[in-house]
């Protein structure tokens, strides 16, 4: 079976990102069935945006993690200090440094624009990410 993936965007309010960041943070410590990786970042180039970039063991495993009371609670938490939806694209991940199997992340059902800005920005997340300390990141 394949993983699942996500890249996805949200844009908040103003002054409201790193509220924003806390709560998708404290989201990344309640244990998920199949999450194998959950990591929140800051865009360098829009002041309140935020990536949220997770894999996980099956859709079905994402799915039912919304549906925790822990993480409803966060969300609800959240929706006030976003302006407007989220963004995201779907991804199934085949592996890399970090996960078990040698590849790549296929992309499906999403433009050549979106694929390329998002793509871009995973490098340079993933870049800033290998020059942090060990244990810097959060996982689940």
């Amino acid at each position: 079976m394949d993983r699942y993936g996500m890249c996805g965007k949200i844009v908040a309010k103003p002054g409201q990102r790193d509220a924003l960041l806390e709560i998708l943070l404290q989201a990344s410590t309640i244990p998920m069935q199949g999450c194998e990786l959950y990591i929140v970042c800051k865009s360098p180039a829009e002041e309140d945006t935020v990536w949220i970039i997770e894999v996980w063991q099956s859709e079905a495993d994402h799915q039912a993690s919304l549906k925790l009371d822990s993480v409803r609670a966060l969300i609800t938490k959240a929706r006030p200090m976003m302006a407007g939806g989220t963004e995201g694209i779907k991804l199934i991940p085949v592996g890399g440094k970090g996960l078990s199997c040698a590849g790549s992340a296929r992309l499906t059902g999403i433009s050549d624009a979106t694929e390329t800005s998002c793509r871009r920005w995973l490098t340079r997340s993933l870049m800033v990410a290998e020059s942090l300390p060990r244990g810097s990141l959060i996982g689940r």
